[in-house]
């Protein structure tokens, strides 16, 4: 940032400043005015970064002068002495000439400034001739940065203004990849720099007052020093460890301000959100750090009662063979290597300790140092079954199942680790065990209590770390890098050293508790093994995944097709077993946890009150209401108690008036539980078994395109489809597409056909239609989808169909019960008399889950086997199916919402069936399927939005649909009249999953609706509003909950996303809840996911109306990935009216 006469001009690196830190662009202003001067921050690994990325740049250079290019050179000419004006025109002026390249190339407006590396022509016309010209950059990093990305819209927008025309996408150049530049489409991100630079230039001409509020990137700063000393000066709240942002409003509106006043409290008042118990926690905590502050010296207090559930209670009785783990990882790597160095320290054979650091700068490596340290404590415990691995807080568990699942190697080793009980997480040992002087329990913070010293500067030890972490996503990881090596291995040895000797002070704080006179039990040794049965599974599965990896290369980019075809099979295999395991993993974490930290759990439910009993007998249907709280319960699920007891089954719950219905156990029945677990597990053994039979058959022959597994080939490997016209595209130009979907399906031999339906495209429609053109074929159908309920829609809308043409369709629905509609859709559930209808010709189609086609006497027992919502169904699950049918037909759309994951998988294993066939596209080519681009429900201004962000353009409105609007009386009584987007800013701080303040604003929304508006529908009849006429929709079910309360008359019309897909609305009121991006429960890639977005959105027939905090539309991103995201709320703001 600078002032140049009386304009301040920006640099890439302002934006990423301002998103980081408002205080901090502030204080940058305040430097460029003259009115401070800026601290410099410069150092050995600043200029070794640069000095690398300069050599990489440079050698790009030359590739590009090797391909006999003309290049023009602006560093060469630039003197030092001109003026950046005369450096533009440089630039202006190598454009005009149309020189292939221009190397270093300025570009500069009113506002921003900056240096493109090259700029290289393209065909598309611009004021310059019949050329324009796009942005490369090139980067060390093999992976993409926000920043990065950030800085190319920036030198795009520039370059708009010089040409006259604006580029379709840029590009990045990242060593190793033979200088093929990555491409990155500037729509996917533009929308987000465009708010970024209003919000910019709004803040430098009228710059808010702001505090230098702690934020992750206070670490790398350069004001730090000036900002510590405010916030220690106001003895800030955020010094008490593990408050939150929302307990420090709560406290704030209390007229709490200061660590000391929080300390002082005696009554704990009733917060405004969250418990009196977690405020009574930090009030404890900011009390022991207030008399270490005090005293100046280092207090601790040990918690009461003594009992198994003390800290003290979980360490295990030490050995000689103890382990002591530490990773180094770089969070942010995709898809290179994440955890870089595993060190553990361990006694060797003469007694004394040794550290054994594993280096990994390759994919290969990183999977190799994963399997020697799953070797070595596979085989210490099978030495000394008492051994445990010791750890400091969760990442090293959580790293290690993301290695096997990414890997999918060593899985029973770890699954037996984990069984066994054998990690021992210290951080959580202490947190139950005391309260101590510290500001954040991090195990540098605590090591003066137990007198660890560190040799190695954590300052340069940081800088280290960045540097090897850069090198390592460079790949050139080598020698001269060897100091900065040796400095994060000693750092990371004193991690595992400072581990042990935590663990032995609080085997110290354990015997003095002990000789007091209290009872403290070890935990009990755990069985880890699993059964036989299972063991011969894994021998047989490793025997196949063997076959199929043979001469695989570890590195996806070293792939042929059939060589990735042949490693995703070879991990779908275990697919199901991965997500069954992360399932049970994740109940037996929750089950560690105290009974306090519920409230933060999705898989946990506390402070139950009994209700009543809804239905008596020995084992009774009990109600139970439970408070405020963001849970996950399904009907279905298991419940335990807080000992892992079985206690009964989830029946019902009701997230509008947080009531659960629980079918009890007889052993259960007179017990009323304060808190219990959820879990759930479904049996995959049909959907493994086949994928088996595919395996088999693969590693056999290869893959040889044969029945039953010809459509289930053709899909793994993406094979063209022989329907293809001479256009090179499967629907004919004079064809509708839904005539194109019937001929084509009736076409198929053995083959996939695939069909994106957008919202309100006509999927469904469409799907009944090949249902019934495939009968008049006299073929057979299958139906199967994620849930009965997409099932039976679509049965029924065949039997519609069939109804209006009429033509005699018999529908069978696999399922117990009774069929409850009006469309003669017969119920059964018998296998054998499924199958034998099928064969008479009895039935005509079937529509069951996956459960049912995937058995092997169900293989090739349908013509076409049609899988709707192809888009959420994993392709796991569809090759699994797959030989049900000789054809198999995809109805879907990845772009909506996608399948739930528990498990981390191996990349590409863990997609759904269309997201695979559309190999990462958000549209689906003309000659890999057909695309339904006419949407019957939106109103053109909703679609508009819709199409931009999430379709590439390509989704028009029917023309009758202008007429949706959502009318109101001429007197200016209601705001929200007409049709597209609005957007209610609510300003509110500290919110995560429940805002009291955006049920108020929404419950204000549906009052003035329903007293002033009429609904006006694409017939232009005209109606008055209803309660039927909204939808309310939120991300969480705490928030559905607070809706609720504000709302009860709207209370089936309020939920969260999953439950509102496929319906629809006049009008759709979307609360996002959050108050910022790092408040919001389940991280960024929750709130901001794309796709749950668009189905939020596209529910609304004429007025989408979003309701939320300002803060949220400007996240600090850290990936392109996470641009994405924020790009479509982004553009949501820039076309919405604000109300």
């Amino acid at each position: 940032m600078r002032q140049q006469l009386e304009q301040i001009k920006l640099a890439p690196t302002d934006a990423s400043n301002f998103l980081s830190c408002r205080h901090l662009a502030r204080l940058d202003l305040n430097a460029a005015k003259g009115l401070s001067e800026r601290p410099i921050r410069y150092g050995p690994l600043l200029e070794e970064l640069k000095a690398r990325g300069l050599a990489h740049e440079e050698t790009y250079l030359k590739y590009l002068q090797g391909q006999g290019l003309s290049i023009a050179r602006l560093d060469e000419s630039d003197t030092g002495s001109q003026t950046s004006g005369s450096r533009v025109e440089q630039t202006i002026s190598a454009m005009r000439d149309g020189a292939d390249i221009i190397y270093q190339a300025v570009l500069e407006d009113d506002m921003w400034f900056g240096r493109a590396d090259f700029l290289h022509k393209v065909d598309s016309p611009s004021e310059f001739g019949n050329w324009s010209y796009e942005v490369t950059d090139t980067k060390l990093a093999r992976e993409t940065k926000a920043g990065t990305i950030l800085q190319l819209c920036i030198y795009s927008y520039l370059l708009e203004k010089l040409q006259g025309v604006r580029p379709v996408s840029m590009y990045v150049v990242t060593p190793g990849t033979e200088f093929k530049p990555v491409e990155y489409r500037i729509d996917d991100y533009a929308a987000y720099f465009r708010l970024l630079e209003r919000g910019i230039g709004q803040f430098i001409t009228d710059p808010d007052e702001t505090y230098p509020d702690l934020v992750s990137h206070c670490d790398l700063c350069a004001w730090w020093h000036e900002c510590e000393k405010r916030r220690r000066g106001d003895d800030h709240l955020c010094y008490v460890a593990g408050i939150s942002n929302s307990q420090i409003k709560g406290l704030r509106a209390l007229g709490v301000e200061r660590l000391a006043d929080l300390a002082k409290i005696e009554e704990i008042p009733d917060p405004p959100q969250g418990s009196k118990e977690a405020l009574a926690r930090v009030r404890d905590q900011a009390r022991v750090q207030l008399i270490g502050r005090e005293n100046k010296t280092l207090y601790y207090e040990i918690k009461e009662p003594f009992n198994v559930e003390h800290g003290l209670a979980l360490l295990p009785v030490p050995t000689t063979d103890d382990i002591f783990l530490d990773f180094e990882g770089n969070h942010f790597a995709e898809k290179g290597v994440q955890e870089y160095l595993t060190g553990f320290v361990f006694r060797g054979a003469d007694g004394q300790y040794v550290y054994k650091p594993l280096w990994a700068r390759t994919l290969e490596e990183e999977k190799k140092a994963f399997e020697y340290f799953m070797d070595v404590a596979t085989a210490t415990r099978a030495r000394n079954p008492e051994a445990h691995i010791y750890h400091f807080a969760p990442y090293e568990p959580t790293a290690l199942k993301r290695l096997m699942g990414r890997f999918a190697t060593r899985e029973v080793e770890l699954d037996e680790l984990l069984r066994g009980n054998a990690f021992v997480d210290l951080y959580s040992v202490v947190r139950r065990t005391l309260i101590a002087s510290v500001e954040r329990y991090s195990i540098k913070d605590l090591e003066p209590f137990f007198n660890y010293v560190r040799q190695q500067d954590l300052h340069d030890a940081s800088m280290s770390r960045r540097l090897v972490e850069h090198a390592i996503e460079a790949g050139d990881l080598d020698e001269t890098l060897d100091e900065h090596r040796r400095i994060v291995e000693d750092y990371n040895r004193e991690d595992c050293e400072s581990a042990r000797r935590l663990r032995d002070w609080l085997e110290q704080l354990r015997a003095e508790v002990v000789a007091q006179g209290h009872d403290l039990p070890r935990p009990i040794l755990q069985e880890g093994e699993a059964s036989e049965a299972i063991s011969d599974l894994d021998r047989e599965l490793q025997r196949l995944r063997d076959g199929l990896l043979e001469g695989v290369p570890v590195d996806p980019e070293g792939r042929s097709a059939e060589q990735q075809a042949r490693f995703i099979l070879a991990h779908m295999m275990e697919f199901h077993r991965r997500e069954d395991k992360a399932s049970w993993w994740e109940y037996f974490r929750v089950l560690d946890l105290e009974e306090g930290d519920y409230a933060d759990e999705r898989r946990a439910i506390t402070g139950l009150h009994f209700a009543e009993e809804v239905k008596a007998g020995r084992a009774p249907l009990h109600r139970y209401n439970f408070p405020s709280q963001e849970i996950d319960a399904r009907r279905g699920d298991e419940l335990r108690d807080v000992d892992g007891s079985r206690f009964g089954t989830v029946v019902d719950v009701n997230y509008s008036d947080r009531m659960i219905d629980i079918k009890k156990r007889m052993d259960t029945a007179d017990v009323h539980p304060h808190a219990l677990l959820l879990h759930s597990q479904v049996s995959a053994k049909a959907l493994r078994e086949s994928l088996m039979r595919l395996g088999e058959v693969v590693v056999a022959e290869g893959f040889t395109s044969r029945e039953p597994y010809k459509a289930a080939i053709e899909l793994l490997l993406r094979r063209p489809s022989p329907l293809v016209n001479a256009n090179g595209a499967l629907q004919r130009d004079d064809e509708k597409t839904v005539d194109a979907a019937c001929r084509l399906a009736g076409e198929l031999d053995g083959h996939v056909l695939a069909i994106q339906g957008p919202p309100g495209t006509g999927k469904t429609y469409t799907g009944a239609h090949m249902i019934c053109a495939l009968k008049n074929r006299g073929l057979k159908v299958g139906v199967t989808a994620v849930s009965h309920k997409v099932i039976v829609n679509l049965l029924e809308s065949a039997m519609k169909e069939a109804r209006k043409q009429g033509m005699d369709l018999n529908a069978v629905h696999r399922q117990d019960g009774e069929y409850e509609g009006d469309w003669g859709i017969e119920r059964k559930k018998d296998y054998p008399a499924i199958r034998r209808g099928l064969e008479d010709g009895s039935i005509d189609v079937v529509g069951a889950t996956a459960w049912c086609w995937s058995r092997p006497d169900f293989e090739q027992s349908v013509d076409v086997l049609i899988v709707d919502e192809a888009g959420q169904m994993s392709l796991s699950n569809v090759l699994a199916v797959a030989p049900a049918g000789r054809s198999l037909v995809l109805l879907g759309d990845p772009q909506q919402l996608e399948q739930p994951l528990q498990s981390s998988h191996p990349e590409g294993s863990e997609v759904s069936a269309l997201y695979h066939l559309l190999d990462g596209e958000d549209t689906i080519s003309l000659d890999k399927g057909l695309f339904l681009a006419e949407t019957y429900r939106l109103h053109p201004d909703i679609t508009r939005f819709t199409s931009e962000a999430y379709y590439e353009g390509k989704v028009t409105a029917r023309p009758e649909l202008e007429y949706q609007a959502i009318l109101a009386p001429l007197d200016g009584a209601c705001r929200f009249t007409g049709s597209g987007l609005r957007y209610v800013p609510v300003h509110h701080t500290g919110n995560q999953a429940r805002s009291t303040e955006e049920a108020e604003a929404v419950r204000e929304i549906v009052t003035e609706l329903l007293d002033h508006a009429s609904w006006q529908d694409k017939d232009q009849k005209v109606s008055k509003l209803t309660e039927r006429d909204i939808l309310i929709v939120a991300p969480y079910n705490a928030q559905v909950a607070a809706l609720t309360e504000v709302l009860p008359m709207l209370g089936d019309r309020i939920g969260t996303v999953d439950r509102f897909q496929g319906q629809e609305a006049p009008v759709v009121i979307y609360s996002m809840t959050s108050s910022s991006p790092e408040d919001a429960p389940r991280g960024m890639g929750f709130l901001y996911d794309r796709h749950r977005f668009n189905v939020a959105t596209s529910r609304a027939l004429a007025l989408c109306i979003l309701v939320g905090s300002p803060v949220l539309f400007e996240p600090e991103c850290k990936t392109p990935r996470q641009m994405k995201m924020a790009n479509g709320f982004c553009r949501y703001l820039e076309l919405a009216q604000r109300a």
